[in-house]
């Protein structure tokens, strides 16, 4: 028998006219096989398209699988890799190819030896290799807050296991199929395409293909998945951090495992939310104001998914009939005023300020208020040059924004020592110091502002930033709306960073040098203050910068720290 194909876990070689056996490698679990074939069968019988499973056969002491050959057949990769410029026709084919797998229900009650993805993807990271025991629970936890479904799914879905024949294609390799949600599927083909290697020993024309398309290929493939499914990506993004823990107990490179968990532990810092739950209930809003259409439709099937939680607020993603939202409870201690909140981000939006479109605002039966918002791009992973051009270039539009226009009281002015240094008569050093800082600065009231401009309140759409959270909206000095963000990126994301910034917004005329210096002095004694009251991130390389900035500003000092 020719061999003309090997993988991880098994081999695949010719078997008479038209057919081919998958010979699984030595020690490779024999249920695990048979469960291969039972849901090839299954999935040839549904009317989706893959090889037709003849029989189970035993070879030299090895499990195989009797297939159909689909003659003149390559996979996916193998076509993109031979033909420059084919990356989009062959995503959209993916893609179409995936949703349509979705669409198939499977009747639990029916075919009870099918798994559950929600209890592999538990067992899986159970035994993950490499993540701390209090990772893995909080991992699990995570995954219990996610819906589960009854559509047919891969679990291994990516174009090494799509063969192109010659006008048709054929999913194979049903190893890993399983009954749940079609964003969980979807988020397993996403992360491959990110981070997925290729088996040892794969030819060179394959390895070279994905790195040049990996990047490109993925994005079309979400633009077209999320077009035929009528999932969101953000809806599929909820789902990668479980997803990529139950892969490290996967034969897979040391190389590969390492960046895994790098991901893992990067998100359950708070980029997802893993570590909250969704206590708000829609369905208990009494709406106050909004979208009529959009507030209907919560009234129906909607799904609620966390995301990542403010100080003061729970946040979740809304999806439901109308699209994909974003649903902000605040607790009462806080007292926002969310009905200013939502006409200012009106006003906003309708001058074409970037902002989210708001659609309604609430309140509980507990009276904790609501804001729903569009939800729209995603939050910002790396900084660079260009990302900083555009935060420097979008504050300094905020900031000129026309206010003389607007009705009265949208546009909120609050005392600034008041509303941003709270419990200040507790700290008798840090009030003498802020008190010398603003004679220095000679604040003023004279522009809209954010009020806590940073990464953590921009989300990027394509090539475009938008900015949420408008809670610290108000009247105020740019100079120091402006200090205050260059503070942010200095301390989290590094000095470089923080300068580059700082020289952009200062060429774009935000503050002149010799007045900076008083407004970076107010910006370190908010977060100072901050740090004394609640719990703010710090660690030993932002309190190092902390101490650079103090030591070097001579309105400032070390006995505050």
């Amino acid at each position: 028998m020719t061999k003309i194909a090997e993988g991880r876990t098994a081999e695949v070689r010719m078997y008479g006219d038209g057919k081919i056996i998958k010979l699984f490698h030595s020690g490779f679990p024999k249920d695990a096989a048979h469960y291969e074939y039972k849901m090839s069968s299954l999935v040839y019988e549904s009317g989706i398209a893959t090889a037709k499973p003849y029989e189970l056969q035993e070879y030299e002491g090895r499990t195989g699988i009797v297939y159909g050959y689909l003659h003149s057949s390559s996979t996916m990769l193998a076509r993109m890799s031979a033909e420059p410029g084919s990356i989009e026709f062959y995503a959209e084919w993916m893609a179409r190819l995936h949703a349509e797998m979705h669409s198939r229900s499977v009747d639990a009650a029916r075919f009870s030896f099918v798994h559950s993805l929600h209890e592999a993807l538990q067992h899986r990271i159970g035994e993950s290799e490499g993540l701390t025991e209090s990772e893995k629970e909080a991992v699990i936890r995570y995954l219990k807050d996610l819906p589960r479904g009854n559509s047919l799914c891969h679990s291994d879905f990516h174009p090494e296991n799509v063969l192109i024949g010659k006008e048709e294609a054929c999913i194979i390799d049903w190893m890993t199929g399983a009954i749940g949600h079609p964003a969980a599927d979807a988020a397993r083909t996403v992360l491959l395409l990110e981070m997925g290697s290729l088996p040892e020993g794969a030819p060179q024309l394959l390895v070279e293909g994905l790195a040049k398309t990996r990047s490109h290929f993925k994005d079309s493939y979400l633009r077209y998945y999320t077009r035929y499914s009528g999932i969101s990506e953000a809806s599929i993004r909820q789902w990668m951090l479980p997803i990529a823990a139950a892969r490290l107990v996967e034969w897979i490179p040391d190389e590969e495992k390492s960046q895994l968990r790098g991901f893992i532990r990067e998100e359950l810092k708070g980029e997802t939310g893993a570590m909250s739950h969704v206590n708000i209930s829609l369905n208990r809003i009494e709406w106050v104001e909004g979208d009529a259409a959009v507030l209907s439709s919560l009234k129906g099937k909607h799904e609620l998914l966390p995301l990542k939680p403010g100080l003061e607020a729970e946040v979740a993603l809304v999806e439901c009939s109308e699209g994909a939202f974003v649903a902000k409870l605040w607790n009462k201690e806080s007292r926002p005023d969310i009905e200013r909140q939502y006409k200012l981000l009106n006003i906003l939006d309708a001058q074409g300020v970037r902002v989210s479109r708001p659609y309604g605002w609430g309140r509980d039966e507990g009276g904790n208020l609501l804001l729903l918002m569009e939800y729209g791009g995603k939050p910002l992973k790396r900084l660079d040059s260009d990302t900083l051009k555009k935060m420097a270039e979008l504050l300094v539009e905020v900031h000129a924004f026309q206010t003389d226009q607007l009705p009265m009281g949208v546009i909120p002015t609050y005392d600034f020592v008041s509303y941003f240094f709270p419990a200040l008569d507790q700290h008798s050093d840090i009030n003498l110091t802020l008190q010398k800082a603003l004679d220095h600065a000679q604040y003023k009231q004279t522009s809209l502002i954010h009020g806590d401009y940073n990464l953590g309140n921009l989300l990027e759409q394509e090539t475009r930033l938008m900015i949420i959270d408008w809670t610290n909206g108000q009247m105020g000095d740019p100079r120091y709306d402006a200090a205050w963000s260059i503070f942010l990126i200095t301390i989290y994301s590094g000095e470089q960073y923080g300068h580059q910034y700082a020289k952009l917004l200062q060429e774009l005329g935000a503050f002149e040098q010799r007045e900076y210096s008083a407004f970076q002095a107010l910006a370190c004694l908010r977060w100072l203050l901050l740090s004394r009251i609640s719990d703010v991130p710090k660690d030993a390389s932002v309190m190092k910068r902390i101490r650079a900035i103090v030591s070097s500003n001579a309105l400032l000092d070390d006995g505050l720290l």
